[in-house]
């Protein structure tokens, strides 16, 4: 079974026990990126045919769990997300036209370039106004290559006339370690002052040691976003289970990310990946429920005890 008969197995069974879900989270192999982009229609179909709803990605981020060789990607129901800037949610686009609306970008950085912020100005310099930027992580064993996942915005001639009068830049802010929340929520609320009409986009985690990452904090200018913040750490319970399931049923000479893994390798694999994402799904959906809280980004330093995410309400 590959990864993605396995996701929709479990996208499955999760709906079955969540009908009235509005989030939901994936967790796979950095190794099955592109199989994840191809099969993105799929998943749209399949959850709407479970919810009746359509589900978009929302965040993509490493898994704080095994952030070298795993990542996640938030999904939520799209009529709760006119902030994010999608706009198919009125236009009646089928699954297959909105699929196609996300795209997966590769950022190759020069070996020598090693500075961050020579990496923060190429990053500003690829900003490009029909594209929004949901989020990026580093490829598996290769520092100076980042994947960026997009969305394409559907612009009329009047959005592309008033992009002209109002450009909506990104902003990106070096961070050497944003491994407290606090000074995470502090970043946050002094964007906020000092120009409201950023948002926060997304984070992207580079690793720049072993045992350490540093961050870029991308903000964009949106003027009619909310601007209610909310820094959490991940469920401390949710945390401790998937580590000791890890520990207990992790199959030993065998990379999360390779794929010659025999079938039980896979399998085991596989179950200690959704098993984070259905503990983490149901967690964040609570979130929302109480506090009608969308996700904005999830921070991943360098273990789940360190991570942590943010809410926008």
């Amino acid at each position: 079974m590959t990864e993605v008969n396995a996701q929709q197995t479990f996208i499955n069974s999760f709906l079955d026990k969540n009908r009235d879900a509005k989030t939901l989270l994936l967790c796979f192999s950095k190794e099955s990126l592109n199989d994840f982009m191809l099969s993105l229609q799929t998943f749209i179909n399949l959850i709407k045919t479970k919810t009746n709803q359509i589900f978009i990605p929302v965040t993509i981020q490493n898994n704080p769990m095994n952030p070298d060789e795993e990542f996640i990607v938030g999904l939520q129901c799209d009529q709760n997300l006119k902030k994010y800037e999608y706009q198919f949610f009125s236009k009646g686009l089928d699954e297959k036209t909105i699929a196609d609306l996300f795209t997966l970008r590769t950022f190759q950085f020069e070996t020598t370039d090693v500075d961050p912020n020579q990496k923060r100005q190429r990053l500003i310099a690829y900003d490009q106004h029909n594209l929004v930027l949901i989020g990026a992580i580093q490829a598996p064993n290769n520092a100076n290559k980042l994947h960026l996942l997009m969305y394409t915005k559907i612009l009329s001639q009047q959005d592309l006339q008033e992009m002209k009068k109002n450009p909506h830049h990104i902003r990106v802010e070096y961070r050497p370690s944003i491994a407290n929340q606090k000074d995470f929520d502090i970043l946050l609320n002094d964007q906020v002052v000092e120009d409201p009409s950023y948002y926060l986009r997304t984070v992207i985690t580079f690793q720049q040691k072993a045992d350490s990452r540093y961050h870029f904090v991308v903000f964009q200018a949106y003027p009619s976003v909310d601007k209610m913040y909310l820094v959490q750490n991940f469920p401390t319970q949710v945390g401790e289970e998937n580590k000791a399931l890890r520990e207990k049923v992790l199959v030993s000479n065998t990379p999360y990310y390779s794929k010659n893994q025999s079938s039980t390798a896979l399998k085991e694999n596989n179950h200690i990946r959704y098993n984070l994402a259905e503990k983490l799904s149901v967690s964040l959906d609570l979130q929302y429920r109480a506090q009608v809280s969308l996700i904005a980004e999830f921070i991943t330093n360098t273990s789940y005890e360190d991570s942590y995410l943010t809410f926008t309400a």
